[in-house]
């Protein structure tokens, strides 16, 4: 006779949207492609809030949308993991993790309340450049110069043809310090919320990623084309890299 599955969650965490959602998601498919269930965490803190909002919290995993779909039965024991000890279990496997039936239904659950912010008519590609802000100084991830991106825009802008091009740029920072990135085919989104710059990484027809969790998580979940920035967290086979 089969043992009962266990119940395992993530660990609590108080850093960034992206890292945490990350976190989420190689936790939840790595634990259920085991045989046990997965609960969604007891979040309390996340990072970046910016403008203080007293109810980011909530907004945020409102936006997630798992919570009521992976729940603790009653009478049931919780095992919470000490951290990112799954990680490298996941990203040893990822092209099997992403083809599991598991993943397709956190994706479809993650997707259900959300709608593209973009016009159908344009072949809409968007751009993540991680740049610092005042509440995230750290250079490493945020270093990438303007002309890496622009490059890729480039050969984008010769490599798909049937639509006409919409250039989404999401970062932070000062708007006159992307003035590189402007052109009749280019949007600048500067400093937008995190839930709207999220959505915006997800339906772009192509993804562009920074070295950033932010984005990287923004990967796993897309049903665009990926072109990944080559950093610490492994792509899975179907994505373009770019050194």
């Amino acid at each position: 006779m089969p043992a009962s599955p266990k119940y395992y969650t993530t660990v609590d965490r108080d850093d960034g949207f992206g890292a945490q959602l990350q976190n989420i998601i190689i936790d939840l498919l790595v634990t259920e492609n085991r045989g046990d269930k997965y609960v969604f965490p007891d979040i309390k803190a996340i990072a970046h809030n910016y403008d203080d909002n007293s109810s980011f919290v909530l907004s945020i995993i409102a936006y997630i949308n798992l919570k009521g779909h992976y729940v603790l039965p009653e009478n049931t024991t919780l095992i919470k993991y000490n951290g990112i000890e799954l990680y490298r279990v996941f990203e040893n496997n990822i092209n099997y993790y992403l083809k599991t039936e598991s993943y397709n239904t956190l994706r479809d659950v993650f997707f259900s309340n959300k709608q593209t912010p973009y016009n159908s008519e344009h072949f809409n590609i968007a751009v993540h450049v991680r740049r610092p802000n005042i509440h995230d100084n750290r250079l490493e991830g945020a270093d990438t110069p303007d002309s890496y991106y622009l490059n890729i825009i480039n050969t984008l802008r010769s490599t798909y043809t049937d639509k006409p091009l919409k250039f989404h740029i999401y970062s932070q920072g000062k708007p006159e310090d992307f003035g590189a990135y402007l052109n009749d085919d280019t949007f600048l989104h500067i400093n937008d919320s995190v839930i709207d710059t999220f959505t915006g990484l997800l339906f772009g027809d192509v993804l562009v990623t920074s070295a950033s969790s932010f984005s990287y998580a923004a990967a796993l979940l897309t049903r665009g084309i990926v072109y990944y920035k080559r950093f610490w967290h492994v792509p899975a086979s179907n994505w373009i890299i770019n050194s």
